[in-house]
């Protein structure tokens, strides 16, 4: 999802008390907690705020994307903007 920086704003106050920082997507960036059925990882590049989002689990329990891949993706997509 693609946002204004008011947006990465709000979700940095909403999800960055429990979130950990993230090294080298865009310039800031933090995540969800891995292991949770819908993780996050946030970033802005600019004055564009980004979330990249896994859902769910595959058979077994583990996540769908692994915290590297779900980080991966983020740096992908802030190579992007």
């Amino acid at each position: 999802m693609i946002q204004p920086l008011s947006t990465y704003e709000f979700w940095k106050k909403q999800y960055g008390k429990t979130g950990e920082p993230v090294a080298q997507v865009g310039d800031e960036a933090f995540r969800t907690k891995p292991k949770e059925f819908i993780s996050y990882v946030f970033f802005r590049k600019g004055s564009t705020g980004v979330w990249v989002q896994s859902m769910g689990f595959k058979t077994g329990g583990a996540p769908n994307f692994t915290t590297a891949q779900l980080t991966e993706l983020a740096k992908l997509a802030a190579s992007r903007i």
